[in-house]
C-alpha cells in the first residue's frame, strides 16, 4: 500500500492531520479528528463542516476507533449473514476510495497551483516581459 492509501486525514479544512485513535465519521462520507468532531458535532442540529450537510439521523455521525482490538474485530460481524458482511465491507471500501480520491484531487490542485505560481514568477523575470503570444514553439510534427 502506498502512503496515502494507509492513512486518513481529518476533513476539517484547516486541520488535515493524520487520523489515529478515535475519529468521527459522517453519513456524507467525511471523517474528522476527535478534537474537531467533538467540537463540531456537539451542536444541534449537527452540520458537516466539509459539505454543510445536515446530520440529523441517529447514525449520521459515529465516533469510531480506528484501530479496534482483536476481540472487537472477532465479534463485530459475527452472526451476520454473508451478504450483510459483504455489504458492510463494500461500503467501508467505498468510503476509503472516496477519501483517497478526494486526497488525490486535493494534491493535484495544490500541484497545479504551485506550477501556476512558478510560471507567474518566471514570466515576471523575463526581460523584456514576455507573454504567451510572444513565445515561439517548434512543431515536432510535419503537418
Amino acid at each position: 500500500m502506498s502512503l496515502c492509501e494507509d492513512m486518513l486525514l481529518c476533513n476539517y479544512r484547516k486541520c488535515r492531520i493524520k487520523l489515529s485513535g478515535y475519529a468521527w465519521v459522517t453519513a456524507c462520507s467525511h471523517i474528522f479528528c476527535d478534537q474537531h468532531g467533538s467540537g463540531e458535532f456537539s451542536r444541534s442540529p449537527a452540520i458537516c463542516p466539509a459539505c454543510n450537510s445536515t446530520l440529523s439521523g441517529k447514525l449520521d455521525i459515529v465516533r469510531t476507533e480506528l484501530s479496534p482490538s482483536e476481540e472487537y474485530k472477532a465479534m463485530v460481524l459475527a452472526g451476520l449473514r454473508p451478504e450483510i458482511v459483504l455489504d458492510v465491507s463494500s461500503r467501508a471500501l467505498a468510503f476509503w476510495t472516496y477519501q483517497n480520491l478526494a486526497y488525490f484531487i486535493e494534491c493535484l490542485f495544490a500541484f497545479s497551483d504551485f506550477i501556476y505560481h512558478r510560471i507567474f514568477i518566471l514570466g515576471k523575470s523575463c526581460q523584456p516581459p514576455c507573454s504567451v503570444k510572444s513565445l515561439k514553439f517548434t512543431s515536432h510534427f510535419n503537418l
